[in-house]
């Protein structure tokens, strides 16, 4: 961060300077609506694309051996996974997706500064929403942002205890949900149907061949 700060020539320090790279106001003056909402369905399709790409992925050979690599990476090398392709790989989808989603957000704000990357700011904010939703899930990332940011805005109101407030709700959401928002809702939906499907195979039990009339 202080290499960013100092490199005034390319950054102009910590005052930053606007951003419109995307034309996003051009857009808006062409088709006749507002910049936020091209920015809107910008972000829509970027969700989606992203989202898509993530379960052809996963799904693929890249997904077995990404899963093979996190589970035990000297043993995914013995049986033949190149190793350093696939973190080349990871790390290269890593980077320019991180690379567009920052691209959108000084969009949003309209103005870069050091100040809006800061390790609190995204580092930390990044990885809650992860373990929020559900750390290797489809949904997972998506429902811990709508959360998180849903209890920031509502929270935004109160500064004088909002730290306090978001870590105490921080801390319900980890006790509760320990494994994530998705895994927990997708656990308690199999219970259910389990429950439900329990009184028709004793029915059908009790109404079997051997039953009296």
């Amino acid at each position: 961060m202080e290499f960013f700060v100092g490199a005034r020539s390319i950054t102009r320090g910590s005052t930053g300077f606007p951003f419109d790279g995307l034309l996003l106001r051009d857009v808006a003056d062409t088709l006749g609506i507002g910049r936020l909402v091209v920015l809107y369905w910008l972000l829509v399709a970027l969700l989606t694309l992203s989202l898509v790409g993530y379960v052809r992925l996963i799904d693929s050979k890249y997904g077995v051996a990404f899963d093979a690599i996190r589970e035990d990476e000297t043993a995914a090398e013995s049986i033949g996974v190149d190793v350093i392709r696939y973190k080349t790989i990871a790390g290269t989808l890593a980077g320019a997706l991180i690379g567009l989603t920052g691209v959108t957000y000084v969009s949003l704000e309209g103005y870069v500064t050091p100040s809006l990357f800061t390790f609190l700011q995204v580092d930390v904010l990044v990885l809650i929403m992860l373990i929020v939703g559900g750390l290797r899930t489809t949904l997972g990332p998506v429902v811990g942002a709508t959360v998180i940011v849903l209890l920031r805005e509502l929270l935004s109101r109160t500064t004088e205890y909002r730290t306090a407030v978001f870590g105490a709700l921080l801390i319900v959401l980890f006790l509760y949900f320990r494994s994530g928002i998705v895994p927990a809702v997708a656990d308690a939906a199999g219970r259910f149907r389990g429950r439900g499907s329990q009184p028709d195979a004793e029915a059908a039990t009790e109404s079997g061949p051997g039953s009296e009339p």
